[in-house]
């Protein structure tokens, strides 16, 4: 190209072929796709999405060898805090949807305290991570990832007998809050 924007000698007819074909290319792919995008369209989940069932699958956890105390006590934690998250987006009589929490991997620190890492922020952190799946018929409509990570020392104090069961309380919480967020519901 020269300076100023004019074209050079034989230039303009190559772009005006390139252009051409590129736009029958893209009104040929608009036009088979156009069947699969109204599908879509009329399935993809939307503000209005109500859920007729929401569950926890923690089995990915238990293949990896997570105890069964510690699977246990998210998936009652998680579907509590989802119960509670998404308790207005419920009609069980009327939505065959499903929302599915599945959690793939969860890890608490071993030390909740006040350690400071390079970057100023904090080492110990909890973490939960998975998605949440809207099923409908049998078919995955949508899949939101969420990985919720939270300071240790989030939940309290860490010499309280039961500060395990405040963190799996904390993070299952937060998970569900960004689920629901992410969603955009």
């Amino acid at each position: 190209m020269a300076f100023g924007g004019a074209l050079e000698p034989g230039k303009a007819d190559m772009i005006t072929r390139g252009l051409t074909r590129r736009g029958v290319l893209t009104v040929l792919g608009a036009w088979a796709m156009a069947p699969l995008s109204r599908a879509s369209a009329e399935q993809a989940p939307g503000a209005d999405l109500r859920f007729g069932v929401i569950t926890v699958d923690t089995s990915p956890l238990a293949r990896k060898g997570l105890s069964a105390a510690a699977t246990a006590a998210i998936h009652e934690q998680l579907a509590l805090a989802l119960a509670q998250v998404f308790a207005d987006r419920m009609a069980p009589r009327q939505s065959p949807a499903t929302l599915v929490a599945r959690i793939d991997s969860f890890s608490l620190a071993s030390y909740a305290g006040d350690d400071v890492g390079a970057f100023g922020g904090p080492t110990d952190t909890d973490y939960l991570e998975g998605a949440g799946l809207v099923v409908s018929g049998g078919r995955v409509l949508s899949t939101t990832p969420i990985l919720s990570a939270l300071a240790a020392s989030y939940s309290g104090a860490w010499y309280l007998p039961d500060i395990d069961a405040r963190r799996i309380a904390s993070i299952t919480h937060h998970f569900a809050y960004w689920l629901r967020r992410e969603m955009g519901l």
